[in-house]
């Protein structure tokens, strides 16, 4: 009967032993279901940012009436209306916003970003040769890949100085 006690009390720290282990696991579980939900409704919160600035992205780039748009690069301006004009014409539009002067890395970008070009594996040769073969751009040696148009309309003209002394 000794052996039968010792075997019953032995059974019986297993139960309790199972019991505390059972119950440890559903604490954990909760716990765990606790965090799910926390990071779910995070992540949910992070999506609908997403997709808001991603909305305001795609209505900046549609709207074209003057908005200008800050690319990675501060010494650039973009402006907004770029959707749908040719990469000459598009860079033309860029070297007037910034003093005449076009970097053709940073237009690349610009014209990346603006949807003019598609994909950039050829971007920079595309847009050097757009420069290089237009009548509006000429090559400013001081600098690599670096263009100036011909006539700045940003810039009064000596004839149009002339013309407004005249008045």
């Amino acid at each position: 009967m000794i052996a039968m006690g010792g075997t019953a009390k032995v059974m019986e720290d297993a139960i309790k032993f199972e019991s505390e282990v059972l119950a440890l696991l559903r604490q954990l579980t909760a716990k765990k279901e606790k965090i799910q939900a926390q990071y779910t409704q995070e992540l949910a919160n992070v999506d609908k940012q997403i997709e808001a600035v991603q909305t305001t992205a795609m209505l900046m780039r549609e709207s074209g009436e003057g908005a200008h748009v800050l690319i990675a690069r501060p010494n650039i301006t973009v402006p907004g209306n770029l959707h749908g004009l040719s990469v000459r014409a598009a860079c033309v539009e860029i070297a007037r916003q910034n003093g005449g002067v076009l970097k053709v890395g940073e237009a690349t970008q610009a014209l990346l970003s603006a949807g003019v070009i598609q994909k950039r594996k050829h971007s920079w040769g595309a847009t050097y040769t757009a420069c290089v073969r237009s009548k509006e751009f000429e090559k400013d040696d001081s600098a690599t890949g670096t263009f100036r148009l011909v006539s700045n309309p940003s810039e009064p003209t000596q004839q149009t100085l002339g013309a407004l002394r005249a008045m």
